[in-house]
């Protein structure tokens, strides 16, 4: 079979939109792992077309569609350029892609403005800015609430200048005698009252019970 020894046939196909030139060189060897490996040559096909008509491609140039058609590979249709002309090129397809002179598309909406709908801008290519004013406020308010975000509201209060403490249990104002010591808490003293401390733990030593000498019960 041909290419076992040498060259492989090569056969042509699209990739990422360009039409290429494939085959196989060398020989076929084996990796560690027992599996056939060869190697894989790639060629962009309008390269090929120029080269058989004008020779090698200098170094620092591209070729070019005139067309912009990446599969119109007809030799008219191809044009050899530096690499700054090529950035050139698209990068000015690019700017008339969102900007025709009276009117400029917004980069945030997507929809083609007047040019008195946006803001000046020295850095941009049109002097423009890149959102319209309306899109360019609401970018403002976003950006300042995602650095800025809103501070969670206050406590309410939870003691009086009258001695009361609030049971976060049963949400009644008692005096400070009704609830426990603990050094730990705001004032020094729990947050819940001695009734409802005591329903509390009572409720979790039955909890605990109940899973040490009957196990977890079943979730409905």
């Amino acid at each position: 079979m041909r290419g076992v020894t040498g060259t492989s046939d090569p056969w042509r196909t699209v990739q990422n939109g360009y039409e290429v030139l494939g085959w196989f060189e060398g020989p076929p060897w084996r990796d560690t792992k027992g599996r056939l490996r060869r190697r894989l040559r790639v060629k962009f096909w309008h390269h090929v077309v120029w080269e058989q008509a004008h020779g090698q491609i200098p170094k620092g140039c591209v070729i070019h569609h005139k067309d912009g058609n990446p599969l119109n590979n007809d030799l008219a249709n191809l044009e050899c350029l530096t690499n700054a002309e090529h950035t050139r090129h698209h990068m000015g397809a690019r700017l008339r892609a969102r900007f025709d002179g009276e009117r400029k598309r917004c980069a945030r909406c997507t929809t083609w403005r007047p040019v008195a709908d946006f803001g000046r801008d020295r850095g941009d290519r049109t002097g423009l800015s890149t959102y319209c004013l309306e899109c360019a406020r609401t970018e403002r308010k976003t950006r300042y609430h995602r650095l800025h975000p809103v501070p969670a509201p206050p406590r309410r209060p939870t003691f009086r200048d009258d001695g009361t403490h609030r049971c976060f249990g049963c949400g009644e104002w008692k005096p400070l005698t009704e609830f426990g010591k603990v050094r730990s808490k705001t004032g020094g003293v729990a947050s819940l009252c001695r009734p409802c401390a005591r329903a509390h733990w009572q409720a979790w030593y039955r909890r605990k019970r109940q899973r040490h000498f009957f196990g977890t019960p079943a979730r409905s």
